[in-house]
């Protein structure tokens, strides 16, 4: 399962890990089941938030 680490607030790293052990303990431990997570963003009541300079790449021929 892949999993954002949250300090601070802030999503510091994703990682794939099976959820077993602490390996992690000193971060809060986001699975992200359904959820768009990148290093950066912010972590708050069960939602992620891309910085404010954020932009997506565009896909698909221009």
């Amino acid at each position: 399962m892949i999993y954002a680490l949250v300090k601070n607030g802030v999503v510091v790293n994703i990682v794939e890990w099976d959820g077993n052990g602490d390996i992690f303990a000193e971060y809060i431990t986001v699975p992200l089941d359904d959820m768009t997570c990148g290093i950066g963003w912010t972590y708050s009541n069960g939602k992620c938030t891309p910085p404010d300079d954020f932009y997506e790449i565009p896909t698909g021929s221009n």
